[in-house]
């Protein structure tokens, strides 16, 4: 009961300041100005792979590599995935979200920045994040 309690509360936060950090982000339009592809994706998906992190997390780097350099995660889900809630952002873009580091064998399988929603309901619905495959979608 405690434990239920505690996440809802811990989701219901969470989902009020991600949804608040979340109304600042809009793609560049195209009127001229260059078009910001990470954040359209973001936008479109509510998720967004990435290739590294800082340089030094990378598909393939192992579970001690990834604490190293960014630290103990916030959330470990049903499916082993790491979840920090630490808004990340793309380089040269105005895409942020939170990263979710997916693991296999204690190696990077997968390294995903996803929107606030998308984070909001793995942590509100951990039951249904149980397999290798997370799948979003935007109403």
């Amino acid at each position: 009961m405690n434990t239920t309690l505690l996440t809802l509360i811990r989701s219901t936060a969470l989902a009020a300041v991600f949804f608040a950090v979340s109304a600042t982000t809009h793609a560049v339009e195209s009127t001229g100005k260059d078009v910001d592809r990470p954040c359209q994706i973001m936008d479109a998906t509510g998720s967004l792979s990435i290739a590294n992190v800082g340089g030094e997390v990378r598909l393939g780097s192992g579970k001690a590599s990834v604490s190293k350099n960014i630290g103990r995660p916030d959330l470990v889900l049903p499916n082993g995935a790491w979840m920090f809630y630490k808004n990340f952002y793309v380089d040269h873009s105005i895409a942020h979200g939170s990263l979710m580091v997916s693991f296999r064998d204690d190696r990077v399988t997968a390294l995903r920045l996803v929107s606030p929603s998308v984070a909001v309901a793995m942590v509100s619905h951990p039951g249904r994040n149980s397999g290798e495959t997370v799948i979003a979608s935007r109403r």
